[in-house]
């Protein structure tokens, strides 16, 4: 079967390494959702947190209180949908609205020491099967790892429309 034009260009331009980024990038999202970031419970008898909560989690600790609509254009979701999740956070004492109705803005987000204990749980159970998988890499290379993978998600948050990136963190430049 003979290929079109386009197809050849397509090959011709992205052969040269972005090809097998695209494909590495598929198996270890795909890998990492189902092995080692899936939900990851806090303390016994606490509901896990899932691949929901452990990110928003994560992004109110580190950016301090943020408004709903802030975090729907972060994390892709419709309103709605994020608002059920910060409900359900809300509920279980994760997180805590604070009411900027008062000065004319809307309410925004923070966690609770409550939300903060299972971040710490949460981290802390995912960096077991992490340490496990990564225990034979040299520090050199899990750290380039890391400035590469923050690079790279910093430039995915400049490219989202109306999406403010993230800082980098000091040791990943």
């Amino acid at each position: 079967m003979q290929q079109s034009k386009d197809e050849e260009t397509f090959v011709d331009t992205w052969g040269t390494g972005l090809e097998t980024l695209e494909k590495e990038l598929s198996v270890f999202v795909r890998r990492a959702a189902a092995h080692y970031l899936g939900g990851q419970a806090g303390q016994a008898g606490e509901e896990p947190l899932d691949g929901w909560r452990y990110p928003l989690l994560v992004r109110l600790a580190e950016g301090g209180p943020q408004r709903s609509a802030e975090l729907a254009r972060v994390f892709g979701l419709n309103r709605s949908t994020l608002g059920r999740h910060l409900a359900r956070m809300e509920e279980t004492g994760l997180v805590c609205r604070v009411d900027g109705r008062r000065q004319g803005a809307t309410s925004a987000f923070f966690v609770t020491d409550t939300g903060r204990v299972a971040l710490v749980a949460a981290r802390r159970a995912r960096m077991g099967p992490l340490r496990t998988l990564l225990d034979t890499w040299p520090e050199a290379e899990r750290r380039e790892l890391a400035r590469l993978l923050a690079r790279l998600n910093h430039d995915l948050d400049a490219r989202a429309p109306g999406v403010r990136p993230r800082q980098r963190q000091s040791g990943s430049e």
